[in-house]
């Protein structure tokens, strides 16, 4: 009221109202936003959000694409135009979409995650995988290029394995890469190097309960010794306290384990 003019605080109620689900109110000042005219494509891709949601997917693949044509390399646009192609229900239109931008823009990584995602949908994972690398190529330092390609080789484990350790070279400090790598050493029978790894983490930083709960269960499945029980229980006790069942299914074993 006190800035009509204000694409900020416009753009931020067309948020609070979509948050609100109050949808009608939401396009109405999206629409507004529009009306202001930008040069970023701000509008449009808030407006290309609320018809999203009200399942109005050509109107709002319009609109993103509108945002798009004044910011190319805009990754919330993009993003937004993919997920109502899929959303219509004609996931190939969402492929060529991404193809014809990357032919435009080679150099929107994120597009390119993108793309792979939703060759993954249609069950194209030989593409798929050439995608997630031509990302992590370009971009070494995004995860979820690393994490894609991995997830894009299901019936290949050494794939996989070579993929996320290739992905936490790049990427040191990355948890996300280093529990799944983890977890695909515990499906590889190789639990003594999933052990080392959950260790590491945990060294560097103790508070890691996902990494202590990983680190307990295995040394209680994978081992038979007193020390190893011992110190799953260790690992397990701050989540006496915890409301996540899982970890108290661990602390549970640990304590039965340790004969308690």
């Amino acid at each position: 009221a006190a800035d009509p003019g204000s694409r900020a605080a416009r753009s931020a109620l067309v948020a609070r109202q979509l948050g609100r689900r109050d949808l009608a109110a939401a396009e109405d000042a999206a629409r507004k936003l529009v009306a202001l005219g930008d040069d970023n494509g701000l509008g449009d891709r808030q407006l290309g959000r609320v018809l999203e949601a009200r399942k109005q997917y050509p109107a709002a693949i319009e609109a993103y694409e509108r945002a798009l044509a004044r910011s190319p390399e805009s990754t919330l646009a993009f993003e937004g135009v993919m997920r109502s192609w899929i959303a219509a229900g004609q996931p190939a239109k969402a492929s060529e979409f991404a193809q014809a931008h990357l032919q435009k823009f080679p150099g929107h990584v994120r597009a390119r995650i993108a793309l792979a995602d939703s060759l993954v949908g249609q069950d194209k994972r030989e593409e798929a995988l050439a995608e997630y690398r031509k990302a992590a190529a370009d971009k070494p330092e995004l995860e979820e290029a690393w994490l894609g390609a991995a997830a894009a080789t299901p019936t290949d484990p050494a794939a996989r394995i070579a993929v996320l350790e290739e992905g936490r070279k790049q990427n040191p400090k990355s948890r996300a890469i280093a529990m799944a790598l983890a977890t695909e050493y515990e499906r590889g029978d190789r639990a003594d190097d999933a052990v080392a790894l959950y260790e590491e983490l945990l060294k560097a930083d103790p508070k890691f309960l996902q990494a202590a709960n990983s680190l307990a269960s295995l040394l209680l499945d994978t081992r038979t010794d007193e020390a190893s029980y011992k110190r799953a229980l260790e690992l397990a006790q701050p989540f006496a306290d915890s409301k996540v069942p899982a970890y108290l299914d661990t602390l549970g074993w640990a304590h039965y384990r340790n004969k308690d």
